[in-house]
């Protein structure tokens, strides 16, 4: 089923779906395309990769896409429906950086939809925007670079103008320009594997990614990095569901293997007195933290409070629960506190503190090791991240440093 010829189950207002529901702004950009994705788990490969490619796009060069349309549109971009806005920016973006897909196509399509979803009055607009853009694609005239250096890089490179300038002002003009470039650069996923696995295993895995379709090279540097392309999607990768790897950039992982994982002085420095003071604990029972990264954990919030009565048997609580997931009926909880968030009394609570139960997210397991606290791990599922929290967590496991509870198994 090919890209010019997408009416199969509609994958074009797939697209404009999504756009329409970004727009909102309730959502990020990545967690609603891949749940879109995993809706239609059933679409062939190069449909799936259409709607990424398509909604990515067009988030990506709205600048530019939205210059080009105020050349050829009377009605200006922000004063155009919601729906035919959107419909026009994913065409554009078709029209403009995928020359594979006819231009006539482009058009109907987008004329085609306009229709179905009841904008028929406009769809002589739509036709009319996109054939002329079809048509004088390569006689747009963009931003003088003579004159305005900085509209020029903006437009051309879909930047918003105080990071142009920004990054003018930082680096030159030149380096400015190449990283601009560098940004739009197409690249291939960079995963992580499970340092943990046996050099046959890793060497399975890789095959089993080649015959998926993938095509797999190594880091130069890190051992345990490669890079994939052609996969039809991450998550279907053998592997994935076991949590054998995560997907994470080289540059982060360079970083670490360069500097470490910086721990601030101050956390080193806490006072236990103070804690007790704050708290109203006692010195003769043990207390448990509670960490839920700093937007809380409702399944560790939940699975904490449910278990309550039996945990303050033999411990003072300190639960650190997120913004708004306060729970006001146990405010008065005797050896049971509970913060939203707590920033300058941290180094205190630890100090205080004798086990920790946390996320594995590499600052926080990093902080734990440098306070030698005891912790019970528990990372984000697979199927909510990347990954990385479930091999940062075996990671620590293996080493005695933690031990790890899934959030499946979270009673």
């Amino acid at each position: 089923m090919g890209e010019g010829n997408v009416t199969e189950i509609n994958v074009r207002e797939v697209v404009l779906d999504i756009l329409l529901e970004l727009a909102k702004g309730e959502e990020y950009s990545n967690v609603l395309i891949a749940g879109v994705l995993d809706k239609y788990d059933y679409l062939e490969g190069r449909e799936k990769a259409f709607i990424k490619r398509v909604c990515e796009g067009t988030i990506e060069r709205r600048i530019q896409i939205d210059f080009v349309l105020g050349q050829y549109s009377k009605t200006p971009v922000t004063k155009m429906k919601p729906l035919i806005r959107e419909l026009l920016r994913m065409s554009v973006y078709q029209l403009l950086f995928m020359e594979h897909i006819p231009p006539a196509a482009v058009c109907n399509e987008a004329v085609k939809l306009a229709k179905k979803r009841r904008f028929s009055q406009l769809q002589g607009f739509v036709n009319g925007v996109l054939r002329n853009i079809a048509r004088g694609k390569e006689s747009i005239v963009w931003p003088d670079r003579e004159k305005d250096q900085g509209a020029y890089l903006s437009v051309r490179y879909s930047m918003p103008l105080w990071l142009v300038e920004h990054f003018t002002d930082a680096y030159g003009p030149e380096a400015c320009e190449k990283i601009l470039q560098a940004f739009l650069k197409r690249k291939a996923v960079c995963v992580r594997l499970d340092e943990g696995l046996t050099d046959g295993e890793r060497e399975a895995l890789l095959h089993a990614w080649e015959r998926q379709g993938a095509a797999v090279s190594g880091h130069p540097w890190l051992p345990y990095a490669f890079y994939l392309q052609g996969a039809a999607g991450v998550r279907h990768l053998a592997g994935y569901e076991e949590g054998r790897f995560a997907v994470q950039d080289a540059s982060s992982m360079l970083v670490v293997v360069l500097t470490g994982c910086p721990i601030r002085k101050e956390l080193l420095e806490g006072s236990k007195k103070a804690a007790l003071t704050l708290t109203g604990f006692t010195s003769t029972k043990p207390v448990l933290m509670v960490m839920g990264g700093s937007l809380g954990a409702a399944a560790i919030n939940q699975a904490i409070r449910a278990s309550l009565p039996d945990l303050l048997k033999t411990w003072q609580i300190i639960h650190l629960c997120g913004k708004g997931k306060l729970d006001q009926s146990l405010t008065s909880q005797k050896g049971y506190i509970q913060y939203e968030y707590i920033q300058k009394e941290l180094p205190d609570l630890f100090a205080l503190c004798d086990l920790v139960i946390s996320r594995a997210g590499a600052n926080a397991i990093c902080e734990l090791l440098a306070l030698r606290k005891p912790a019970l791990l528990i990372p984000l599922s697979a199927q909510a991240s990347r990954g990385d929290q479930i091999l940062n967590a075996r990671s620590f496991e293996r080493q005695g440093f933690s031990k790890v509870l899934e959030e499946e198994s979270l009673t």
